[in-house]
């Protein structure tokens, strides 16, 4: 795949494509040389025709949006360009869960107890901050995680 832009975002390549969107490796570039690397989840063509996905596509960045926990991925900006609506996400450097656990099989080696007790503790801790969230005014957020998998856990380096 050849980079292209989408707004002020380069991609560069994708890591993922999903039932809803497809993810991106991207770089942000600014003035006087200024660039950080993200994550562009891009609706997928066919469903940005359809504005009952838009929506929950953007009801979804509205919600993310508000929830500042270290165990959730920051969201930094929404975008459109052209057709193609777009999240801009924190860049999390390590592997999902699914990949990691497939390599665990393949070496035949189980991660540790230990370890798999944390990555548990930390995805509980995440979820229960986003279900617990409330709006300024003390109205609860009632946020439903619609797609926990082991491919949306990254474990970080």
């Amino acid at each position: 795949m050849s980079s292209f832009r989408l707004g002020k975002y380069r991609i560069s390549s994708r890591i993922a494509r999903g039932g809803m969107a497809e993810i991106f490796l991207a770089t942000a570039h600014g003035p006087e040389g200024f660039a950080k690397t993200t994550v562009i989840k891009r609706l997928l063509p066919h469903l940005a025709e359809r504005p009952e996905i838009v929506s929950m596509f953007l009801e979804e960045a509205r919600i993310a949006a508000g929830l500042h926990h270290p165990h959730i991925v920051q969201i930094f900006d929404l975008g459109r360009d052209g057709d193609d609506h777009f999240i801009c996400m924190e860049y999390l450097a390590g592997k999902d869960l699914a990949a990691i656990l497939s390599r665990s099989r393949e070496l035949g080696r189980p991660l540790p107890p230990e370890l798999v007790a944390h990555i548990g503790s930390c995805v509980a801790q995440g979820l229960h901050f986003a279900h617990q969230h409330r709006l300024a005014d003390g109205t609860p957020r009632e946020v439903v995680h619609g797609d926990i998998s082991l491919s949306n856990v990254v474990v970080t380096f």
